[in-house]
């Protein structure tokens, strides 16, 4: 995890069982991100990669989760 986001607001920020729009800008250790258009990350994770592979990872903690990626863009800046 690299930020957590204070947990009251999740009901109110993810569309369950519907389509969710999630942005990330990551330019080395700086990495920013938007769920649904509200910014969720904004840091500098010093102890993270710069480089290499790119994963996904979504946790709601005890409850099951499921991604499916309706349309995914990879750009490098």
């Amino acid at each position: 995890m690299v930020q957590l986001f204070p947990q009251d607001l999740v009901p109110k920020l993810v569309h369950d069982g519907e389509w969710n729009h999630y942005y990330v800008i990551a330019k080395e250790h700086h990495i920013q991100a938007w769920l649904n258009g509200v910014k969720t990350i904004d840091m500098v994770h010093d102890a993270g990669f710069a480089d290499g592979n790119i994963g996904f990872q979504l946790d709601h903690g005890d409850r099951h989760t499921t991604i499916d990626v309706k349309t995914l863009y990879i750009r490098q800046m």
